[in-house]
């Protein structure tokens, strides 16, 4: 029986390839199936990527539209009642298009990124994990570090703070303090530590050396 569940399959009967076919009109508007050897010559039956995938994973058609599908490692989607191939990103993240320019999105197998480019052209861009979250970088918070999964982050500036941007540090440019799993914040704003007979003030945004004063003040505490 040709019905919708099965809209797209093909047979063989005498030498002949009768293929389950939809033909919607006024008074079929949700489309009457019926098994036909005259082809449609649209994309769905002549796209030969089109033609695979739907061997694999059935009929693309409006119920499907943005589905995706893993065939032979490749990654597909249904899109405009066509399955194409797309990249990895598309698959993960989603269309990266003029709707969703700006947009941000982030999957384990991808990492971080952002939707950039213009209406015509736009492709994913990877950002650094503060850029996702929209942390602010600038020139009262240079030196400010951050941490996101195990990685450190370093607020940059330059020309006075006109040009402001994070960067992952070398292990060497990170201050004592931070090495060692102390990073100074708001809530920790004087905070006196001890590394090596060295002492540190969080003086936010960054650690900052303490007067003798302050560590003697902190090791009489302690």
């Amino acid at each position: 029986t040709c019905t919708d569940e099965v809209e797209g399959d093909s047979v063989l009967y005498d030498s002949t390839y009768y293929a389950c076919v939809a033909h919607k009109d006024y008074w079929h508007p949700d489309g009457q199936y019926e098994w036909t050897s005259q082809i449609p010559e649209d994309e769905r039956w002549t796209n030969p990527v089109n033609v695979f995938v739907r061997k694999h994973e059935g009929l693309c058609n409006e119920k499907r539209d943005m589905e995706t599908a893993v065939v032979d490692g490749k990654y597909y989607q249904c899109y405009e009642n066509a399955w194409e191939e797309i990249d990895r990103f598309t698959y993960f993240l989603g269309r990266c298009n003029s709707l969703t320019l700006n947009k941000k999105a982030h999957h384990d197998s991808t990492g971080y990124f952002e939707c950039k480019g213009t209406a015509r052209s736009s492709n994913w861009e990877e950002v650094l994990i503060p850029n996702y979250y929209g942390d602010v970088c600038n020139a009262g918070l240079e030196g400010y570090v951050k941490e996101y999964d195990g990685i450190y982050f370093i607020c940059r500036t330059k020309w006075s703070g006109s040009n402001c941007w994070w960067e992952i540090p070398s292990i060497s440019e990170l201050p004592v303090p931070v090495r060692n799993g102390n990073l100074c914040e708001k809530a920790n704003m004087g905070e006196v530590v001890e590394y090596d007979g060295v002492g540190y003030k969080c003086s936010f945004p960054k650690w900052t050396r303490a007067s003798e004063y302050e560590l003697s003040v902190r090791r009489a505490i302690v």
